[in-house]
């Protein structure tokens, strides 16, 4: 590129180049200026089909002139051109040579096993994980181990048992699209690691356990993988994964945010305290989005913006706060928007309010304080509310974010994924919808969620038949009768002065 610009490039003298192809004019120019040795990443074998010839395209031909959908594995290369050349990926920390690794091996055994011979290829895939130190007794074989240790172990096992590598944890079957009348189905993976060991350990080990899963994934046909749960967190919000991975990666977090404004809209219009004031086209009413820098929570707020009178914003860095003020007061120029450290110091004035933070071992805001009759969204994970909150104000709704039911009369995980009945985590219900509308894109990357795709998967949802789960909070399924107690206790208490 620095040729194509007639640039100096006399700084290369003694230094190592590195090039993605073999470019015989450009190493011509590049040998005047007298470097320590010229790289290209591209395998010797294969120079001769092409000169200019690069990996992309040499899979792209393989690929077409195969009829293979998915990205090629290195061992796959080898067998179509015919070559016992072992061929090593050097430009990513992980390096992948011909020979499977052992979580490769493992998988393809436990995937044997489940799969019979003539199903088709699974059209997605999906990273989940133990969400506490409780979820890895519901781990076959491994929670009978468990129930045998000391609970004193249990801080140690913890963190050692994270750095197993990841299994496939269960299938997907029986989705079939109310759009197309198509099946889709899919792999489930599982990661040992709780959010705390993850938290606790550096991004790099989490990334190399998702990188090798995707590998296998694509070996199996997956077409796009899906990150769950603290997965879809760790370090750049999967932007390094999907770099690194040989098959699309999305983190879910667009149909997330979708279910959790769908769900949260039920629950205040059942609750029935909120005024829609026709002169302005808005809600009546203060939303508080805490964790509003964040992937969720940024999106969140910003369509939120387009709905309340008056929005506050919420998170630990003042500045970023203010520089997301500026864009919602641009978006939303008819809503108050007010920005602050501290959600206590809003709790009273706050008539919904939504949480999409990522705390740990601590309280984010006094439930005590909250204004009666307030409906709250826990989207957090691990969650920010838990049952003795619910039981000290039944006077302010308690909600978890929407999760949604996937379409099909005869839905079937072979895996156990914390919810009841047909119910799936909308994460991994936008990588199904995805699957379904054939869009294998990294569709939702990073932490910076464009609300135009948060509306879009919603109606991509919509199309395929995708429908929001009943209402849930902290102990299970929230009846209408039970809003009607929480209505009735607010106004109860308001009147009171309480």
């Amino acid at each position: 590129m620095l040729l194509l610009f007639g640039k100096d490039i006399s700084y290369l003298r003694g230094k190592d180049v590195i090039l993605p192809y073999s470019h015989p004019q450009m190493e011509a120019e590049i040998l005047k200026a007298e470097p320590a040795s010229i790289i290209h990443l591209f395998p010797e074998p294969f120079k001769s089909l092409s000169p200019y010839i690069n990996h992309s395209v040499l899979d792209a031909a393989l690929r077409l002139s195969n009829n293979v959908e998915a990205p090629l594995s290195l061992e796959a290369w080898q067998q179509l051109l015919a070559t016992e050349t072992e061929v090593t990926q050097a430009t990513k920390r992980y390096v992948l040579g011909s020979r499977p690794s052992t979580q490769v091996k493992l998988t393809r055994g436990l995937g044997r096993l489940t799969r019979a011979p003539a199903q088709k290829a699974p059209d997605f895939g999906f990273v989940v994980h133990c969400l506490s130190y409780d979820h890895l007794f519901k781990t076959p074989v491994l929670g009978k181990l468990l129930e045998q240790v000391p609970a004193s172990w249990n801080p140690t096992i913890e963190k050692n048992i994270a750095r197993l590598p990841g299994i496939v944890y269960g299938r997907a079957r029986g989705i079939i699209s109310k759009k197309t009348g198509r099946e889709t189905t899919g792999i489930i993976y599982g990661l040992f690691a709780t959010p705390k060991a993850m938290r606790e350990e550096e991004p790099e080990q989490t990334y190399e356990k998702i990188e090798r899963i995707c590998f296998h994934a694509a070996e199996q046909g997956v077409k796009l993988m899906g990150l769950g749960a603290y997965t879809k967190i760790v370090g750049d919000a999967g932007a390094t994964i999907n770099r690194n991975s040989p098959i699309p990666v999305t983190t879910g977090n667009s149909l997330s945010a979708s279910a959790t404004l769908w769900a949260l809209h039920d629950a205040v219009k059942k609750m029935r305290l909120l005024k829609f004031d026709p002169s302005t086209g808005l809600v009546n009413g203060t939303v508080t989005v805490i964790g509003a820098t964040g992937s969720i929570g940024r999106v969140s707020a910003k369509l939120l913006s387009m709905v309340f009178n008056r929005i506050i914003l919420v998170a630990p860095r003042i500045d970023r706060l203010a520089d997301l003020k500026a864009e919602i007061e641009k978006l939303s120029p008819r809503t108050q928007v007010l920005i602050t450290v501290d959600a206590n110091e809003v709790a009273a004035q706050t008539d919904v309010l939504v949480t999409a933070t990522s705390a740990f071992d601590q309280k984010i805001i006094d439930i005590e304080r909250l204004k009666p009759g307030c409906v709250v969204c826990d989207c957090s994970r691990p969650l920010d509310f838990d049952l003795e909150d619910a039981m000290k104000r039944p006077d302010v709704l308690i909600i978890e974010s929407g999760e949604v039911v996937l379409p099909g009369t005869k839905r079937q995980f072979t895996c156990d994924l914390g919810l009841p009945d047909d119910i799936v985590y909308a994460c991994l219900g936008e990588t199904a919808v995805l699957a379904m509308e054939g869009l294998y894109e990294p569709f939702t990357l990073g932490r910076d969620i464009e609300w135009n795709k948060v509306k879009q998967i919603y109606q991509l949802a919509v199309d395929h038949g995708v429908e929001l789960a009943a209402i849930r909070g902290v102990s299970g399924f929230i009846s209408d009768k039970e809003i009607e107690l929480a209505r009735a206790a607010a106004l109860a208490r308001r009147k009171s002065g309480a």
